[in-house]
């Protein structure tokens, strides 16, 4: 089961706020907090040495311990609001909460944001690691897609998470959605294929339905089902096959194995010239998956929120 950062930040910011309270603690200064009615507890900036005050550190001391674990709470809310909606912390997020953890692990080591916080935040970054939009796995085949080519000579698994598409529109997000740059790729991968003689040309019975038979881009569908669709090209120098599979675990249920044959030495030749491009140019495909997943989730979020309105 997934923990969620933003209810363990809600749990650390009450169990400070508790701890705060406690004759553990500072429970000796809230009693004197609570004759006063909490009103007027410090005299605040006047008892800055700045003008000329004097500071009672002890209730100082005790105020922000608890205020602490009270701004932890909204804060451990608005995360939980931020990994329910995008299904992961931004990076800078996760950073920044760890940098500011090891200042205080290092001005105060035996304290919470050791024993607490700095386990915590560790945690925050090893999911956030593993919350990668687009990721590049080990390729591992199922005994039927290791039969697809006679023989595997390259290959390469991407994978991402979109839990709202059909394999059907997953297929098209990956391979008929592409920016200017892929485009640009694409044409220069063009240009390499006509120097080594790979087919350019359109096929006679190029078609767009989605069945077996037809195309999507230049690539012929070879295999349909409910969780993999399969599209390649064969010729004379490499056959090429990309696996569209979806197996419906939690995160990176999505996954993109290439599978390229050499035929003969200018198939080697080639794949060893595009190599770096394909990986740019498949990276930035399956994310379009996941930019998908992401709006869609959003959209169906707000229209929930929208309709109790």
């Amino acid at each position: 089961m997934k923990i969620n950062n933003g209810k363990i930040l809600i749990f650390l910011g009450i169990s400070h706020f508790l701890l705060g309270i406690s004759p553990l603690a500072f429970g000796k200064q809230f009693n004197v907090f609570y004759s006063k009615f909490f009103f007027r507890i410090s005299e605040g900036l006047l008892e800055f040495p700045f003008f000329n005050g004097q500071m009672n550190y002890e209730y100082f001391a005790a105020f922000w311990f608890v205020y602490f674990g009270l701004l932890l709470i909204p804060f451990g809310m608005a995360i939980n609001h931020i990994e329910k909606t995008n299904n992961y912390i931004p990076w800078h997020l996760s950073y920044t909460y760890l940098f500011v953890v090891l200042i205080g692990v290092y001005m105060i080591p035996l304290s919470g944001m050791t024993f607490l916080m700095l386990p915590h935040a560790i945690y925050m970054l090893i999911q956030r690691n593993k919350q990668k939009k687009v990721k590049e796995e080990k390729t591992e085949l199922t005994d039927n897609q290791k039969t697809i080519l006679s023989k595997i000579d390259f290959s390469d698994t991407f994978s991402t998470t979109n839990h709202v598409n059909n394999i059907e529109e997953i297929t098209n997000l990956v391979f008929n959605i592409t920016s200017q740059w892929i485009n640009l790729l694409f044409a220069l991968r063009n240009k390499i294929t006509g120097l080594f003689g790979l087919k350019m040309e359109i096929p006679d019975d190029y078609n767009e339905q989605y069945k077996v038979g037809g195309y999507i881009k230049f690539f012929r569908i070879f295999s349909i089902s409910d969780s993999e669709v399969i599209l390649g090209i064969d010729d004379s120098h490499l056959n090429f096959r990309a696996v569209i599979n979806n197996n419906q675990s939690d995160s990176n249920n999505v996954k993109v194995i290439t599978l390229v044959e050499y035929n003969n030495l200018k198939g080697y030749i080639y794949m060893g010239i595009i190599k770096p491009f394909h990986k740019q140019v498949v990276k930035r495909m399956v994310k379009n998956a996941f930019r998908e997943s992401k709006k869609r989730t959003v959209n169906n979020r707000t229209d929930s929120s929208q309709n109790k309105i």
